[in-house]
């Protein structure tokens, strides 16, 4: 039943009132009562006013005029800095740095004569994106996040770099004050990115050992929890050793590496010169207790590529299933560069050194 409106009751219960004035005069007429009948009809009248007024006005208060809503941008920058970093990811500093970096890039420039939204909306938006759980691509996003990503790629080769050998010296020299590890230039693992759909060429290779489909990466960071380098793309099936032979850290080792320079990494990893990995149980037998001293001591260290990985995903929720369709190889191309964006999300703010190397998929 529909709700009656505080209007509709008053002309409701005004017009009963009347009614019992008509009634009442209508029995002192019967009785001949002559006293009444000047207060009656003042009462009647009064009533009669009041109907004619209330239908003649739609409201019974003055209406208060609301002011017009912020602009959406301005309100979003007026946000607190906790706020703001929940809704996109980083601080406004850091966000503001990044618009400065990217505005200019010849993506953002219509040929037409009709102008794009400001860069600060589509990076917005594009941050959005990575940082939610779900789809929402609709075609305005995506195009914002294309345009977005590519901008922001431009940039590697003026921040992205595998540490030289004094910015080596400088992690293996950390490290040391306070694991004991020397020589150690950071933490190795891989890590599976699911799929949110089966993909249409080759599903079975993109299907994992835990049970459904994904992208393999594998990640290395330092003591700071902070990467700098990865490789992405390759098929859910894939060992991290497979990743490993294929990357360049391996595969150009003598120039990467110093003589002595090693990274951590757990048992399924190959021992190698650079690689020092956990020790692995021996089949049939128990862990002799020195071998298990070592490993105790070095997963409290390697940890922190396992928590490094784990913010990069608390970071960008987006990251918990991968909305692509794997129909193609520019599809595969395009996913690459996204999860590209992804570590390349530590882009150098507030003074601090976050240099990466980007490596796309080759198999």
């Amino acid at each position: 039943m529909p709700r009656q409106t505080k209007r509709g009751s008053a002309i409701t219960r005004m017009t009963h009132i009347i009614h019992q004035h008509v009634q009442g005069a209508m029995i002192e007429s019967a009785l001949n009562d002559e006293n009444a009948g000047s207060s009656e009809d003042s009462d009647l009248e009064d009533a009669l006013v009041s109907l004619i007024m209330l239908k003649k006005n739609r409201y019974l208060a003055p209406r208060v005029r609301l002011g017009r809503a912020p602009e959406i941008t301005q309100y979003l920058f007026s946000l607190d800095d906790i706020r703001f970093k929940q809704e996109f990811r980083m601080c406004q500093e850091s966000f503001h740095q990044l618009v400065s970096e990217i505005r200019d890039h010849p993506v953002f420039q219509n040929r037409s004569n009709i102008p794009q939204r400001p860069v600060q909306d589509q990076l917005m938006v594009t941050l959005k994106r990575m940082g939610t759980y779900g789809n929402g691509a609709s075609g305005t996003v995506i195009l914002y996040c294309s345009r977005t990503i590519e901008a922001i790629l431009l940039l590697e080769e003026q921040y992205v770099s595998w540490p030289d050998t004094q910015g080596r010296r400088a992690i293996a020299s950390r490290v040391d004050e306070f694991t004991g590890f020397r020589n150690c230039v950071g933490f190795i693992d891989g890590t599976l990115l699911p799929l949110y759909d089966r993909p249409a060429i080759d599903p079975q290779d993109y299907y994992s050992r835990k049970g459904y489909y994904c992208l393999n990466t594998l990640i290395v960071c330092h003591e700071e929890k902070r990467i700098t380098y990865y490789l992405t793309g390759w098929p859910g099936c894939c060992h991290d050793t497979r990743l490993w032979e294929n990357s360049e850290l391996k595969l150009k080792e003598r120039e990467l590496f110093s003589p002595g320079e090693y990274l951590i990494a757990n048992s399924g990893f190959p021992v190698q010169t650079n690689v020092v990995p956990a020790f692995k149980r021996p089949p049939h037998a128990a862990m002799p207790q020195l071998k298990k001293r070592f490993n105790h001591h070095l997963s409290s260290i390697r940890v922190r590529n396992e928590h490094c990985i784990g913010i990069l995903k608390g970071r960008f929720q987006s990251l918990r299933g991968l909305w692509k369709d794997l129909s193609s190889a520019g599809t595969m191309e395009k996913i690459t560069l996204d999860l590209g964006l992804y570590c390349t999300s530590q882009l150098p703010v507030g003074g601090q050194d976050t240099r990466l190397l980007r490596r796309r998929c080759r198999h």
